[in-house]
């Protein structure tokens, strides 16, 4: 399951974005519909063949951005491309989706899900497991994130040397 701090986190972004969690142990069922909808969402999220334009389409105006406020678009724009020069070689994975949250009153999502990733300039490659927590509105009309954060618990520095490098978080 997610690290406590970021399930913590994560109910409070659902309380930021008007949803009511009303327990870690209470998930409701899911509808297939909603489970196969979000994975189609975060599968395309994580294209790595996106211009840092369109991938920025993903998120609404007032995205509370990895803990960075309400940036805007234009410094979300910035930020991807920021790292898409530092790491121009990038490959993700959905790895799991932990769990869906819908809001009962809109069509909102909360997800826990995993990503695997490889990104590698030409001085270095680091691979890992990022876990994400995302609250995503009008799923199934114009889906959008209105919330996101990331920890990266594991990484491995310089693939290709098999050394590993200190766990962090971020990009």
């Amino acid at each position: 399951m997610f690290p406590r701090f970021i399930r913590a986190a994560a109910f409070a972004g659902l309380a930021c974005a008007g949803i009511q969690a009303s327990g870690a142990d209470q998930l409701p069922v899911v509808p297939v519909d909603t489970e196969i909808r979000v994975r189609q969402f975060l599968e395309a999220f994580i294209n790595p063949d996106q211009t840092p334009e369109q991938q920025a389409t993903f998120f609404r105006e007032d995205v509370q951005y990895y803990g960075l406020g309400k940036p805007g678009r234009r410094e979300i724009v910035r930020d991807i491309r920021h790292y898409a020069k530092r790491w121009p070689d990038r490959s993700y994975r959905l790895a799991d989706i932990e769990f869906i949250r819908p809001d009962p009153g809109t069509d909102d999502v909360f997800v826990s899900y995993v990503v695997d990733f490889q990104v590698a300039s030409p001085e270095r490659s680091i691979g890992g497991r990022a876990l994400y927590g995302a609250v995503i509105t009008d799923l199934h009309t114009d889906p959008r994130i209105t919330l996101i954060m990331e920890k990266v618990p594991r990484r491995r520095s310089d693939l290709s040397a098999g050394t590993a490098a200190p766990a962090t978080s971020g990009k």
